[in-house]
């Protein structure tokens, strides 16, 4: 079965499945219950402790020309659609928002407007 290809480029199909070196990691998340293929699926619902990564060792990531580690914790955010890591469930969402915030007005080029609060 073949589905959709993520963010980035990546074809969620039952090869790449087969070829995945996720579940290898030594960052890999036990309690997430079989997840694999996060450069196709998107990341991990459970925390990340990183502890090394082997994305760049795993046949799907040559075949797919990627160039980045950490797929399990990355996170498409902001209003630009900035890449980077997910938000932690212990991380404050303020302080967290404050960084998207941030990235978002580093890639975009122009000043957010908001609110106060």
């Amino acid at each position: 079965m073949v589905r959709a290809a993520s963010r980035f480029g990546v074809e969620d199909s039952d090869l790449n499945r087969k070829q995945c070196m996720c579940n290898l990691c030594p960052s890999y998340p036990y309690a997430s219950r079989g997840e694999i293929l996060y450069c196709a699926q998107g990341s991990s619902r459970c925390d990340i402790e990183a502890r090394g990564c082997i994305c760049n060792a795993c046949p799907v990531y040559f075949e797919n020309k990627l160039s980045s580690l950490y797929y399990c914790t990355k996170a498409t955010v902001g209003e630009n659609d900035v890449d980077m890591r997910k938000r932690l469930m212990t991380e404050n969402p303020a302080s967290y928002q404050a960084i998207v915030d941030i990235k978002d007005l580093a890639e975009g080029g122009q000043s957010l407007v908001k609110s106060m609060g």
